[in-house]
Order: C-alpha cells, then sequence, then structure tokens
C-alpha cells in the first residue's frame, strides 16, 4: 500500500466512525482533518467534497462486507448452518454501527446514496446469499425443489428490515436474535424430514453461539474470523 493509499484508507476509516454515529451533517472536514493530523488540502485532495467521502465511506463499507461473506461461502470446514450463522453476524454487526442520525441525513439530502445502497444489495448481498441457500439444498436441509434465488431475496428484504437500528429497538432485540427468529419463520415450511429434527437446536445454537453485544467485531470460540 503506498503512503497516498493509506492516506485515503485512514481518512475514509475516521469518517465512517463519524457518519455511523452522528451523520452526514453533523461531520465537518475542519474537525476532521484535525482529527487525522492533516491539512484540509490533504484531506480535499482525495475527497473532493463530504458528500464524496460520503459515498466513498458507503462503497467501502459494502465492499468490506462482501469479502468477510465470501470468506464464510468459502469454507469448506463449516456446514449450512454454522455459515448462515456467520452470515447473520457479519449483516447485524455491520448494520448495527450504522445510527440513526446517518440514516435521516441520507434519506432526507441524499436519495442517490440509498440507491447505491440497495443496487449494492441486490447485486452482491442477494447473490451471495442465494449460493448459500443453494448449498443448503445440496446439502439436503431444504426441499430440492426450493428456488435459492426467491427465497434469498425473502431473507435478504426481511434482514435489511427488521435488521435496521429503529427496528431492532421496537423488538427489544439484538440483531442475531432478530436473524435466528427470521429464520425459524421461514425455514419452518421448507426443511426436509430428515433435517428437520435438527433445526431447532442448531437455530437456538446459533443465536448463543454467535449473540453480540452490538460492539466488537465478529468473533468465534477462538477468536475473530
Amino acid at each position: 500500500m503506498t503512503p497516498g493509499d493509506e492516506t485515503r484508507a485512514r481518512i475514509i476509516d475516521e469518517a465512517r466512525e463519524r457518519f455511523f454515529t452522528v451523520g452526514y451533517n453533523k461531520v465537518r472536514m475542519d474537525d476532521l482533518a484535525s482529527a487525522l493530523g492533516i491539512s484540509k488540502k490533504t484531506l480535499y485532495k482525495n475527497f473532493g467534497s463530504k458528500e464524496n467521502l460520503l459515498f466513498e465511506v458507503v462503497a467501502d463499507s459494502v465492499s468490506r462486507v462482501n469479502a468477510e461473506i465470501d470468506l464464510v461461502l468459502s469454507d469448506v470446514e463449516l456446514d449450512f448452518m454454522e455459515k448462515l450463522g456467520r452470515l447473520a453476524m457479519i449483516a447485524g454487526f455491520e448494520l448495527s454501527r450504522i445510527g440513526q442520525p446517518l440514516i435521516d441525513d441520507i434519506e432526507h439530502r441524499f436519495p442517490g446514496v440509498q440507491i447505491i445502497v440497495c443496487e449494492l444489495k441486490k447485486q452482491q448481498f442477494d447473490i451471495r446469499l442465494s449460493e448459500l441457500l443453494r448449498q443448503g439444498v445440496a446439502s439436503g436441509v431444504f426441499r430440492p425443489e426450493v428456488d435459492p434465488r426467491i427465497l434469498g431475496l425473502v431473507i435478504s428484504n426481511s434482514v435489511f428490515d427488521i435488521l435496521s437500528p429503529p427496528s431492532l429497538a421496537r423488538l427489544d432485540m439484538n440483531a442475531t436474535g432478530a436473524f435466528v427468529e427470521i429464520a425459524r419463520i421461514l425455514f419452518a415450511g421448507i426443511v426436509t424430514d430428515e433435517a428437520r429434527p435438527d433445526l431447532e437446536p442448531r437455530l437456538d445454537e446459533m443465536r448463543d453461539t454467535f449473540a453480540w453485544s452490538g460492539t466488537s467485531p465478529m468473533t468465534d470460540a477462538e477468536g475473530v474470523i
């Protein structure tokens, strides 16, 4: 990584923390530059405007999530339920980091960002989730007639609606617990007879194993994944 790349990465990381915590409107470029120990000239050389910086933060966050999901999906040592649990952890943790102030600011000031996020979700998260569900069909967890593309869209739409900060606050649940309840409801009618006796205990295990306070990255029993 070149010094220029390192500077951009530092800016994105600091901006992400501020945007996600206090929203777009309350972040000042002067304060951001000061916190990073760089000049405003350097900041604007890398990102021409605060709006441009927000777009870059969103794109970088989506890229990071996709990379984490790809690692889980490609791990041949994990079975379907373990992969599903870790996917729930990734989605829950990342969504929990986005505070309501930023959600409100984007909705009112930057509908274009919402469109980009939705499109990236449709193209990336949905594709990855469908691949995982295909693995579930292939391994005999779901009945063979289940279309993983349709099931993936149903789960994805439920996840992004229910695992949002306002919905979790109303439910008084953490993201992992909500994800498990989504899976419990949606999987009830589509699991195979062979997999059914294992479903409930595995969902409970997934909830307990991947439960977290919303303040730390995804970990397993042996450390950071």
